[in-house]
């Protein structure tokens, strides 16, 4: 187990501020040593891990049905849904946006983006060929009457969601790894440094910032979506093209990885503001929870209302947060985070698998919840094992030969 890590004040792009985590910042700089902000990788690792539970919750959550959903269904599962959901996709773009920048502080950002792009583009294209398909398998043994294999195949030869599923965040990285080369290229460069991203670089990541930044997320998130609800319902613009490329997702999650550039590298005082900070996310998070998946005109209003309060000062929180509990590297923490991409990957098709099972059998619906997150987990870090001894399945899942994955490096 290493030692503890030391933090030293923001440098370079980030410029010179002086502050380390003991001035009571929220985040802090890159290590002194100059390796990698393991905390980042942890928490990024967790936010992928918690996707097995929140696709199982949708499984038993009340309310409008996931395409898998059982006969019975419990409260719990939906503010389960609600409290992951509201915060976790953020805090992963967030998460990315800060380790892009990092490494763009020291990097060509050609050569950055032409690696990001041949490791996340191959992974995108060979697991939508894989595990497309056998989600779709999935669904098609929903309606328990023969003829599966042709509902099946009839799904295959149909492009649209199915092939896409939860692979979307591949395409959302894919947006937001052009848009940061395209900063870090475009920026303002000084005589003596590196790469700037322009702009956001001008951008003091106070607290009172990201409470004035969550409600502009809300209206943004509010606005792509009625943008794209009236392309659907007035113009016809939906169809399988839109379903195929999440365009609705790269502009719903692009202000988080903007948010993690500028969060990166440089500390964010902490205030009298932080409690009201807390107070926001906290309430925020509550409302979400209850009205995430209530499909009413109003209720959709106030779950955007509290959608951005919640995501983003959870984000930004939950990373001070996690800075200060998250200190020493451990054998266990890198192993999963080796992992998580591959699991969070291949999570999917077994979720949906295993929910299709226990809807022909009658369990207690928490054994069944527990019982689908645990098979999962461990049927992935099988594959995962398979993965990171076959060369060629690296590859192609993980966009490397070598083990070290998924990292921005």
């Amino acid at each position: 187990m290493s030692q503890p890590q030391a933090i030293q004040p923001a440098r370079g792009r980030f410029g010179d501020s002086g502050v380390s985590a003991s001035d009571g910042a929220i985040i802090a700089a890159r290590p002194a040593d100059g390796s990698r902000l393991h905390f980042l990788d942890t928490i990024r690792a967790a936010a992928m891990l918690l996707g097995i539970p929140f696709h199982a919750a949708l499984i038993y959550a009340a309310g409008p049905g996931w395409f898998v959903s059982s006969d019975v269904s419990h409260i719990f599962y939906s503010y389960l849904g609600g409290l992951v959901s509201g915060v976790r996709m953020p805090l992963f773009f967030c998460v990315a946006g800060m380790l892009s920048a990092i490494v763009l502080a020291e990097r060509d950002a050609a050569a950055w983006l032409r690696r990001r792009l041949f490791r996340l583009g191959l992974p995108l294209i060979a697991a939508t060929l894989v595990i497309g398909p056998l989600v779709m398998l999935a669904k098609a043994s929903i309606d328990p009457s023969p003829g599966v294999i042709d509902r099946w195949v009839s799904l295959v030869l149909q492009p649209g969601e199915d092939w896409i599923g939860h692979l979307w965040f591949l395409q959302v990285l894919l947006g937001c790894s052009v848009l940061a080369a395209a900063l870090a290229h475009f920026g303002t460069r000084r005589a003596g440094e590196t790469n700037s991203l322009g702009f956001l670089q001008f951008v003091t990541p106070t607290v009172g910032f990201f409470i004035a930044a969550s409600f502009a997320v809300s209206l943004w998130r509010l606005g792509v979506n009625g943008l794209f609800y009236v392309g659907e319902t007035r113009f016809g613009l939906g169809g399988w093209v839109h379903e195929m490329v999440r365009a609705e997702a790269l502009l719903e999650y692009t202000p988080y990885f903007l948010l993690g550039l500028i969060i990166a590298g440089r500390p964010v005082r902490k205030s009298g503001l932080t409690p009201l900070a807390w107070a926001l996310f906290a309430a925020c998070g509550a409302i979400y929870a209850v009205v995430w998946n209530t499909p009413e005109v109003p209720a959709r209003m106030l779950k955007y209302a509290v959608l951005g309060p919640f995501s983003v000062l959870g984000s930004v929180l939950i990373l001070d947060l996690l800075r200060g509990i998250i200190s020493e590297r451990s054998d266990v923490t890198d192993y999963f985070v080796r992992a998580s991409y591959n699991v969070y990957l291949f999570h999917y098709p077994i979720v949906v698998g295993l929910g299709v099972m226990f809807l022909r059998v009658d369990l207690p619906i928490h054994l069944e919840f527990l019982t689908i997150v645990a098979v999962t987990f461990l049927a992935t870090l099988v594959i995962d094992a398979i993965i990171r001894r076959t060369a060629l399945l690296e590859l192609l899942f993980n966009g490397v030969l070598q083990e070290k994955r998924f990292s921005n490096n």
